[in-house]
């Protein structure tokens, strides 16, 4: 769902939905918060894919709320190559700071962040905690991948 015209172009409406959607839902369900396509770049191809004859996908900035149990896991794109996603060094360094932690063996392709990060001080997710996923997925397409128009934010469940 597209955030509707005539709203205020400020992440307060995005961030007050993705609050409510985020304690909204189901265990195994996820929300994808996605950058609008003028964001998109052309996505990299292992070398077997790229031998085979395979296109460089276009790919946007995402990331992805799924409630797991009492927690939440956040994921957001990378350059991982099962992802592929083209990543500067100071967007790294950006996502980094807000929190994510790099791909890894046990974490999978993409960057990713348990919420919250011990242990659950409640039944699932606390209004605060939703807070803050909703403010990590924000602040991520915003400032590390300079989405400035919230209407532009594409929220897919």
């Amino acid at each position: 769902m597209s955030i509707p015209p005539g709203y205020s172009s400020s992440w307060a409406l995005v961030h007050d939905h993705l609050t409510q959607a985020v304690m909204a839902l189901a265990d195994g369900h996820r929300l994808t918060i996605e950058a609008p396509e003028e964001f998109a770049r052309p996505g990299r191809i292992s070398g077997l894919r790229r031998v085979l004859g395979q296109k460089h996908p276009t790919l946007t900035p995402w990331v992805t709320l799924e409630r797991s149990e009492d927690h939440l896991i956040a994921r957001c794109v990378s350059d991982d190559k099962e992802i592929g996603f083209p990543l500067t060094s100071t967007e790294k360094e950006h996502l980094e700071a807000l929190g994510w932690h790099r791909p890894g063996p046990t974490d999978g392709p993409a960057y990713v962040r348990w919420i919250p990060d011990d242990v659950p001080s409640a039944a699932y997710l606390p209004e605060g905690d939703a807070q803050r996923a909703a403010s990590l997925a924000g602040e991520t397409l915003r400032t590390v991948f300079g989405v400035d128009d919230a209407r532009s934010v594409v929220i897919r469940t």
